[in-house]
C-alpha cells in the first residue's frame, strides 16, 4: 500500500475522533498536526504547532458515520511507491494496484469506513487538493452527500521526480520558496497530508469558519507556456467568482495565493488579484503563501493554505511570509505579510493553480469564537472517556483538569471518547466541579481500567426498600437541577394531600422518617429522581428488580407508572398502614436459609424477605420479633391483610393497569405464577400483593446474568453486601447515594463513573 494512502486512512480516523485539541503527543516525524473540520458552512481547526502535516476534523465517532451518505474526494499526484514496488518483477504482487492506484485512494477510504457517498480521486497537479475541496462543496450543495471527507497528499520518495522538476526550471536551487521575492527562482519541494471533513453548518458540532463560495476553471496559458496562468482569464475568473458569491471582493482582508515562487507567475497572479480584489479597497490587501512557511506540498498545497487561514482566524494573527526581502512587484494595493500581523476582517480567500491550467478560488468567512456561558460550567460533571492506551486516557484527564470550566469541550469529547468500543479498551472517568481544581472527595476522583470484554455488559437496576431512609437524605442532591426538578414534580403531586416533600427533604428533622408514610414517599421520590437522572444520560436498564416497596421504583423505570403515580402509590401505601391501627409488629434479620426459617419460625412469625442465601428477614408481632428499623410495622406478614382492602381501593384510583415488560423481574410473585394475570400487569392488585406477600429477592436475583453491571437505586446502598454475596463474582455493583456522606453529588457521579 502506498504510504500516502496509509497515512490518509490513519488521519481519516483521527479526523473523525479527534476534537480539535493538539498536544505535543500528536506530532509525528512528518511535522505537526492541525485539527478541526471544514464544512460547506463550517470549518474548524485546533492550534498550530510546527506545520507541514495536518488534519482537520468534525468530531464524531467513526462507528456513527459508517453506512452514511458520506463522500470522499482526494487530491493527489503520482504514486511513487507503485513505481518502486513494480521495478523488480520478481517481487510484483497482485495487491499493489489496489493500494497504489491514485484513482482508487478515495475508494479505499470509502471502503475502510463504509462510506456510501460519492468517491473520487483528482489529479490536477498543485491544484488537486483545493479542487477536491471545491468538488466536495458542490456535492454537498447539490445534495449528493451529507458529509464529505476531503484529503490531499504528497510524499517525496523518488529522487527522479525532483530531477524532472529541476529540468523544467521549477525548483529553487537552495530549497527555499521565495514567494513574491525578486530572488524567487522556483519552489522547494515538501511533504504534506491534509484530511478535512465537511458538513453543513446546521449539522456541524463545531463551527470555526464558513465556506462562502468556491469555484474552479481551466485556462489557456500565458504565451503558450504550460506553467504560467493567463492574466485576462484569471482576472475574469476572479470577477465571476465574487459575482456568484454575491460578495464585494473588497471585503477580502487576507488571501493565500497560489504563488509558484517565480517573478513571471507571481506578477500575472498578483496583477489579476489587484485588478479585481483591490479595486475598491481603502487599505492594501494582505497576501501570503504557505509555501514560504512549509515548502511546496504540491497536490496538498491548497488545503495547507486553508489550514493556515483557519489557524490565523483562530489566533487572530497571520504568520509571516518567510524568505521575503525584495518584492518582485511594485503595487501599493497589495502588501505581503512579512511579520506577525493581526487579522482584521471576516473574509479570507485561497487561490490555487495546477500544472496544466486548473484554477480554484475559495472564499472563507471567520466565525465568532466566543463561547456563550453555560450554567454547566460551574456545576459538577461526570466525564467518562475511552482511549487506546492508559497514557492516552491520563492525557484526557489532564486536559479536562486544565479546561474544567469548558463544558463545550466536554460535550465534544463525550461524542468521540465517551462511547465505549473494543478498539478503545481503556476506560475511565473524572468528576469535575467547576472550581480551580478537581473536587477532592473520599473516594478517588478518577479511575481507569482496561476493559477486556467483547460487547456491552448488561445493566440492571435494583430498587431497595425500607431501611434506606435517613434524615437529610436528598438535601445535597437538590443542587443538581435534574434531581431537583423531579423532586418538585413529585412534591406538586403530593401537595393536595397535605404533604410537602420539599419540606420533608430540606427542613425535616431527625424524626421526620419515624413516620412510615414519610419514609415510603421520600424513598419513592428519590428513586424517581435518580431514574430521571440516569435516563437523561441515556443510562437505561436491561432489567429491574425491586425489594419490597422498591417495586414502586421498578414500575416507574419500566414505564408502567408516572412519577406522580409512583409517589401517590407510596403515599397511599403508608397512609393505609398508618390508618389501619395495626398491632405493634417488628422485623428482624436472621442468619439461616429460607427453608430453615420456614421450619423454625414460631407461630405468628413468618419469613418475610429472602434477601440472600443464608440471610432472611422475619416478620411478626413485636413481642416475638426483635425490631429492625421497620417503623414498628411487620411488613409482608399476615398482619398486612388488614390493610389490603383499603389499599386496593385507593391504589385503584391512582393506577390504571398496564402490562409489565420482561425487564421487570417480580420479587413478590413466585416464578411458577408469572404466567398469571396478576403477574403480567402493573396494577393496584399487584402492589397490594407486594405488601402482603413475602419478598423473594434472592429468587429474583438469579435472573441477573454474570458480568452484569448492577446499580442500586435508593437513598442509601443498603443491599450492597447482599448483592455481592448473591451475584456472580464477575458482576459490578454500585450505589448512587450514601447515608451521611459529606457530599452525595460527588458520591453519585463518582460511583456512576465506576
Amino acid at each position: 500500500m502506498d504510504p500516502q494512502l496509509r497515512i490518509m486512512l490513519e488521519l481519516t480516523h483521527e479526523v473523525l475522533v479527534d476534537l480539535g485539541i493538539c498536544s505535543s503527543q500528536t506530532g509525528r516525524q512528518y511535522g505537526s498536526s492541525v485539527t478541526g473540520h471544514v464544512g460547506i458552512n463550517s470549518c474548524s481547526t485546533g492550534r498550530y504547532m510546527k506545520c507541514n502535516f495536518c488534519n482537520l476534523n468534525i468530531g464524531v465517532s467513526p462507528a456513527t458515520i459508517r453506512g452514511s451518505n458520506t463522500a470522499v474526494y482526494i487530491g493527489c499526484g503520482m504514486s511513487e511507491a507503485w513505481e518502486a514496488l513494480s521495478t523488480d518483477n520478481s517481487n510484483v504482487t497482485g495487491y499493489s494496484p489496489l493500494g497504489c492506484t491514485t484513482s482508487m485512494f478515495a475508494n479505499r477510504i470509502s471502503f475502510a469506513f463504509d462510506l456510501r457517498g460519492p468517491s473520487y480521486g483528482l489529479r490536477n497537479g498543485c491544484g488537486s487538493g483545493l479542487l477536491a475541496l471545491d468538488r466536495a462543496i458542490s456535492s454537498i450543495r447539490l445534495g449528493d452527500c451529507d458529509t464529505a471527507i476531503v484529503a490531499g497528499c504528497n510524499l517525496c520518495m523518488k529522487p527522479a521526480t525532483s530531477v524532472q522538476l529541476a529540468e523544467m526550471n521549477l525548483l529553487s536551487m537552495d530549497g527555499h520558496c521565495r514567494c513574491f521575492d525578486e530572488r524567487g527562482e522556483g519552489f522547494g519541494r515538501s511533504e504534506g497530508v491534509v484530511v478535512m471533513c465537511l458538513q453543513k453548518k446546521a449539522k456541524a458540532k463545531r463551527v470555526y469558519c464558513t465556506v462562502i463560495h468556491s469555484k474552479s476553471a481551466t485556462f489557456t496559458t500565458e504565451n503558450n507556456n504550460f506553467n504560467f496562468p493567463n492574466f485576462e482569464e484569471e482576472r475574469q475568473f476572479l470577477h465571476e467568482t465574487y459575482r456568484e458569491a454575491r460578495l464585494d471582493a473588497s471585503h477580502i482582508s487576507y488571501m493565500e495565493t497560489g504563488s509558484s515562487c517565480t517573478k513571471m507567475s507571481d506578477t500575472i497572479e498578483l496583477n489579476a488579484i489587484s485588478d479585481v480584489i483591490c479595486k475598491n479597497k481603502s487599505k492594501p490587501l494582505l497576501i501570503g503563501s504557505v509555501k514560504s512557511n512549509i515548502g511546496h506540498t504540491e497536490a496538498t498545497s491548497g488545503l495547507a493554505a486553508v489550514s493556515k487561514i483557519i489557524i490565523a482566524m483562530e489566533d487572530g494573527v497571520i504568520p509571516p511570509n518567510l524568505h521575503f526581502n525584495m518584492p518582485n512587484i511594485q503595487n501599493e494595493q497589495i502588501k505581503v505579510v512579512s511579520e506577525r500581523t493581526r487579522l482584521n476582517g471576516e473574509y479570507c480567500a485561497v487561490n490555487s493553480f495546477g500544472l496544466g491550467g486548473v484554477n480554484v478560488h475559495t472564499i472563507l468567512k471567520s466565525y465568532d469564537k466566543d463561547k456563550k456561558y453555560h450554567f454547566a460550567n460551574e456545576k459538577k460533571r461526570l466525564c467518562i472517556y475511552s482511549a487506546r492506551t492508559k497514557q492516552g486516557l491520563e492525557s484526557i484527564f489532564h486536559l479536562m483538569k486544565s479546561h474544567h470550566k469548558d463544558s463545550y469541550l466536554h460535550y465534544l469529547l463525550n461524542e468521540t471518547s465517551g462511547p465505549w468500543n473494543k478498539q478503545l479498551p481503556y476506560r475511565g472517568y473524572v468528576v469535575l466541579n467547576g472550581k480551580n481544581q478537581l473536587q477532592e472527595i473520599q473516594l478517588p476522583i478518577y479511575d481507569l481500567q482496561k476493559i477486556e470484554i467483547e460487547s456491552q455488559r448488561p445493566l440492571w437496576f435494583i430498587f431497595s426498600g425500607m431501611g434506606t431512609q435517613w434524615p437529610k437524605m436528598g438535601r445535597q442532591m437538590m443542587q443538581i437541577n435534574m434531581f431537583r426538578t423531579s423532586i418538585m414534580k413529585c412534591d406538586r403531586a403530593l401537595r393536595p394531600h397535605g404533604v410537602s416533600l420539599y419540606d420533608m427533604i430540606m427542613e425535616g428533622d431527625v424524626n421526620v422518617f419515624d413516620s412510615v408514610t414519610n419514609s415510603f414517599i421520600a424513598i419513592a421520590a428519590i428513586q424517581v429522581a435518580l431514574v430521571d437522572m440516569l435516563f437523561s444520560m441515556n443510562i437505561k436498564p436491561d432489567g429491574v428488580v425491586g425489594h419490597s416497596v422498591g417495586e414502586l421504583g421498578c414500575g416507574y423505570a419500566d414505564g408502567c407508572q408516572t412519577a406522580e403515580e409512583t409517589v401517590l402509590a407510596a403515599y397511599w401505601r403508608g397512609y393505609c398502614i398508618a390508618e389501619a391501627n395495626l398491632p405493634p409488629g417488628g422485623m428482624a434479620a436472621v442468619g439461616m436459609t429460607w427453608e430453615e426459617a420456614k421450619k423454625k419460625c414460631p407461630e405468628g412469625v413468618i419469613p418475610a424477605c429472602h434477601n440472600a442465601k443464608g440471610t432472611v428477614t422475619i416478620s411478626g408481632p413485636l413481642e416475638k420479633v426483635s425490631k429492625v428499623n421497620s417503623a414498628g410495622v411487620a411488613f409482608h406478614s399476615g398482619i398486612m391483610q388488614k390493610v389490603a382492602p383499603r389499599l386496593k381501593e385507593e391504589m385503584s384510583k391512582v393506577l390504571k393497569p398496564k402490562p409489565r415488560t420482561s425487564k421487570w423481574i417480580s420479587s413478590s410473585i413466585p416464578e411458577a405464577k408469572w404466567h398469571t394475570d396478576l403477574a403480567k400487569m402493573a396494577s393496584a392488585d399487584y402492589l397490594v400483593n407486594n405488601l402482603v406477600s413475602p419478598v423473594l429477592f434472592q429468587e429474583a436475583l438469579k435472573h441477573i446474568p454474570s458480568n452484569a453491571m448492577v446499580i442500586e437505586i435508593a437513598p442509601h446502598g443498603l443491599l450492597q453486601a447482599v448483592l455481592k454475596r448473591s451475584l456472580d463474582s464477575t458482576c459490578s455493583m454500585a450505589s448512587l447515594m450514601k447515608r451521611e456522606h459529606q457530599c452525595n453529588p460527588d458520591f453519585f457521579f463518582s460511583n456512576l463513573g465506576k
